[in-house]
């Protein structure tokens, strides 16, 4: 009770007014929970064919920011939050046939980004699904959400079975043009993190993608591309050592001190020295890069 004008508290939509709810005002419905109790509600009153892929995508978007209030102790099976988990995972397994790819990244993300709190979990055959609908429909996936797919696995301390990654792979690599750095790193990333085996010819074939668009780099897209080459025993190569690091520069207001470390870790394990123009715009920002000049 009492949870002010965005909630669903009185007037309480009836049960029969929400198994009727569809399309916008369903999505609406959805946006207006604040806590687990109303996300249960909606979801075990409205019928699962009422859900369409973008509201079932809205649904898990709007799980991640709730905040599991009556959680005790990691404890959440018979809690509100296990609960509406429990109601928005059978509503996904139901809608699995059908789930497009951005709904199966979308699905996996939220579930990583929940998980990472320590407070609300999705089962594993949950993820074991949605695995393998991303194997079923790798072909119609953007970059976007294949990255999505291999860095909740990762967070969610799953390793990628053969057969996906070499499905991401052969994706990833028939279209290389299309990625971001930042889709580039995330995945390269979370294969290091995964502790899984790419060939030599798929890494280089990405940096030589990165080379080209290195101007497009974030911050933390540098950090975790220069640390997941170094987890991964990869040398960087002057080339684009020097494109990275002039990115770098540019945009060194936009690092964050972890940013940094990710950075000093890794040219400390490829045995890359740092340029002084990079090493003066890091300077201050986290852990000082070994200064040599170049």
């Amino acid at each position: 009770a009492g949870r002010g004008e965005r909630g669903l508290a009185a007037p309480v939509k009836t049960k029969r007014s929400l198994a009727e709810a569809k399309g916008k005002v369903l999505d609406n419905l959805i946006l207006k929970c604040v806590d687990f109790i109303d996300l249960e509600r909606i979801l075990t009153r409205v019928p699962a064919e009422n859900f369409s892929d973008k509201t079932l995508q809205l649904v898990w978007e709007t799980a991640v920011t709730l905040d599991p209030e009556d959680d005790e102790e990691g404890e959440l099976a018979g809690s509100s939050p296990g609960r509406a988990i429990f109601a928005l995972s059978g509503l996904t397994t139901d809608k699995m046939a059908e789930l497009s790819p951005a709904a199966t990244g979308k699905a996996l993300h939220s579930i990583a980004k929940m998980h990472a709190t320590g407070r609300v979990k999705a089962e594993a055959a949950l993820i074991e699904e949605l695995v393998d609908r991303t194997l079923a429909t790798i072909d119609e996936f953007k970059p976007q959400n294949i990255a999505q797919v291999v860095w909740a696995l990762a967070v969610v301390g799953i390793t990628p079975k053969p057969a996906l990654v070499t499905a991401v792979t052969a994706r990833t690599a028939a279209s290389l043009d299309d990625f971001t750095p930042g889709d580039l790193s995330t995945l390269l990333a979370s294969f290091a993190s995964s502790e899984v085996s790419v060939s030599p010819e798929f890494v280089e074939d990405i940096k030589a993608t990165v080379l080209a668009k290195a101007g497009e780099f974030k911050a933390q897209d540098i950090a975790n591309f220069m640390w997941a080459l170094g987890e991964l025993q990869v040398s960087v190569g002057k080339e684009l050592q020097d494109a990275i690091e002039k990115q770098a520069v540019e945009i060194a207001t936009d690092f964050r001190a972890t940013a940094v470390g990710l950075l000093v870790e890794a040219n400390t394990t490829l045995g890359v020295v740092p340029g002084n123009k990079f090493v003066r715009a890091m300077y201050g920002r986290g852990p000082t890069p070994k200064v040599a000049a170049k």
